[in-house]
């Protein structure tokens, strides 16, 4: 498992052994078909020399047999048979060891030369109960009793006048059997043969051994004396090593003739063979190794450069290159690979740049609202004493007003002029109401300072308007009522005292106003883009001042009508109170303005840190 996952790290590995597997493995399957085939070749070839050699060495056993049962068949054909007979035969027929005649009723007549013992009587032998019968009789490998060595009994019927007057018998020793065999196989190495009686008895065995155990050969003895059949059959001795078997069936024997052969021993010349198969495989496994090797170290080299520089790339160190100069698509990997490394310092560059130019940004912008913020402090400060001395002026309004009740009905139609003119100014105050909305950034704050301040001298100039008007009315009402009484007189002249202290605010309304102007200026001079707004507002306060004067001239012809000063004192009560609302709407303005520049100092603050943030992103990366 532990190869295979380092396998499946290495994409080199895989390419290895993939060379090895195209290459090695059409060598191993062809060196293996190869091998069955010419293992399957081989062992027809040697089922069909065995099975050559069997019926060669079989049909000259029987062969032999059958010429030596001829002879003595032919000897057998003279009823008066001597010893000078068997001895002259056997001179003249070699391969005899001995002959001898038995009689009808068994007992022994005549002898080709002595032995040792010889029975009385072998009436009841099978061999001699087989020829007295009329039947050819060849015995199985046994002990002669004749000659004392191992022989081949033959025994045939003597017949005179087609009559069975006796046995001749002949013995063959096994030894010419095996000089038989011996002489057709001296030049085969490697195959194993046995001559196995009907028995199964094996009488000779290339090694020289007749007494061998049957049990080799057992089971395949045992199915040819069966079938009594010629063939080939692969099967394992006792042993359990797998044979390669070939027999012939000896018919005038009864024998079999077996010619065997190991598969170790017939396949080790194509072992051989697959051994040399396999030392080329290993060569050239080694060989295409070594290539493959050279190979992949040729792709790979630029790939193991490029995978080092990424891992640097990843730890942020964009100063490495690859150097390598190929034409190939690893080269255009390369290529490629090296243009994004550019680009990529190209924008860690560009980010660093940006991060110093907000940082710069942000702590021009938070001195500016410092700067805003102080200028916003003195406006309001200017108008919570303007709004102070409304309130004072309402005050004595109020009290002048209690004289002038008698003249309120007829002032309605100068009202309901006055309330157009405050609609129109409600509308100014509507405008200002969306500028300060708009003034969520830095420079719309601005255009609302500048509308405040417009507002400011608008009412300013509302103020000497309504003082001079008062100043005008009192002079009239001292005119009117000089026959009127002393008590109307001094009226007359408290609201002319009324009408100076008003102009007197009114000029100090406007020094403040110039002061307030001043400041203004200073914070235009970072927030140009703002004047399109104040310039609406300037407009709009225009067409209210325009309203206002339609006001006024509408209270000349009301003054002219009732020449009454309780009209006016009202008029200008009403004023007043327009002054004192209008000066509570500008201080609110300013403590917004004023909270606004907070929160724009807060901004510049944030900025501040979200630019250090990203410089210290950027130092992380090495260009």
């Amino acid at each position: 498992m532990a190869f295979f996952d380092k396998l499946n790290r290495s994409l080199k590995k895989k390419l290895i052994l993939i060379f090895l597997l195209i290459t090695i493995l059409p060598i191993i399957f062809l060196g293996l078909l190869n091998y069955n085939r010419e293992k399957n070749l081989m062992k027809e070839q040697v089922f069909l020399f065995n099975k050559s050699l069997a019926n060669s060495l079989g049909i000259k056993i029987n062969h032999y047999a059958q010429e030596k049962l001829d002879q003595i068949s032919y000897l057998a054909s003279n009823d008066n048979l001597e010893q000078s007979d068997l001895l002259a035969f056997k001179k003249l027929y070699s391969g005899f060891e001995v002959l001898y005649v038995i009689g009808q009723n068994g007992h022994l007549k005549s002898v080709s030369e002595g032995f040792i013992k010889a029975k009385e009587n072998y009436y009841s032998e099978t061999w001699f109960q087989n020829a007295i019968s009329g039947q050819s009789y060849i015995s199985n490998y046994h002990k002669s009793e004749f000659i004392n060595q191992p022989s081949i009994q033959f025994a045939v019927p003597i017949r005179a006048n087609n009559k069975i007057i006796g046995v001749l018998g002949a013995e063959i020793n096994l030894d010419i059997i095996k000089e038989l065999i011996t002489s057709s196989i001296d030049d085969i190495e490697y195959s194993d043969i046995y001559l196995i009686d009907s028995t199964g008895k094996p009488l000779y065995s290339k090694e020289g051994v007749t007494n061998i155990d049957s049990s080799q050969v057992q089971s395949f003895v045992k199915y040819i004396l069966f079938k009594g059949k010629n063939g080939i059959k692969e099967y394992k001795n006792e042993n359990g090593v797998d044979i390669l078997g070939s027999y012939k069936f000896i018919k005038s024997l009864g024998w079999a003739i077996i010619v065997q052969q190991s598969s170790e021993e017939a396949f080790a010349e194509i072992r051989e063979s697959l051994w040399n198969n396999l030392i080329l495989v290993l060569v050239v496994g080694g060989v295409v190794t070594l290539i493959s090797l050279k190979l992949t170290n040729s792709i790979f080299s630029p790939i193991d450069q490029l995978q080092i520089n990424m891992k640097r790339i990843s730890k942020g160190d964009y100063t490495q290159k690859i150097n390598i100069e190929r034409q190939d698509e690893i080269g255009e990997l390369i290529t490629s690979f090296n243009k994004l490394i550019a680009q990529q310092v190209d924008i860690v560059s560009d980010l660093k740049d940006s991060s110093m130019e907000i940082s710069n940004t942000s702590k021009e912008l938070f001195l500016s609202s410092k700067k805003s913020h102080k200028a916003n402090q003195a406006v309001t400060d200017y108008i919570e004493d303007t709004v102070n001395s409304i309130q004072e002026i309402t005050a004595t309004n109020q009290e002048i007003s209690t004289f002038s009740e008698e003249t309120t009905a007829s002032a309605q139609s100068g009202k309901e002029q006055v309330e157009e003119a405050i609609t129109q100014i409600t509308k100014i105050n509507n405008f200002i109401i969306q500028a300060n909305q708009a003034s969520k950034e830095l420079a719309e704050e601005s255009k609302k300072i500048k509308e405040i301040n417009n507002l400011i001298i608008n009412i300013t100039d509302q103020i000497n308007l309504l003082s001079l008007n008062a100043s005008i009315e009192a002079a009239r009402a001292s005119s009117t009522t000089k026959g009127s009484g002393t008590r109307r007189g001094r009226a007359g002249q408290g609201f002319s005292v009324v009408a100076e202290e008003i102009g007197s605010l009114a000029k100090e309304t406007a020094k403040a106003t110039a002061k307030i102007n001043q400041t203004i200026k200073e914070v235009e001079a970072g927030i140009k883009n703002v004047l399109s707004m104040v310039s609406k507002g300037t407009q709009e306060a225009d067409k209210g001042a325009k309203i206002i004067k339609v006001v006024a001239q509408s209270f000349d012809e009301i003054a002219a009508a009732i020449e009454e000063t309780s009209l006016q004192l009202e008029s200008v009560n009403m004023s007043t109170q327009q002054v004192s609302a209008k000066s509570e709407e500008v201080r609110d303005s300013a403590k917004d303005m004023n909270l606004l520049s907070k929160d724009v100092s807060n901004v510049s603050l944030q900025l501040e840190e979200m630019s250090s943030s990203l410089e210290r992103i950027t130092n992380k990366f090495e260009v």
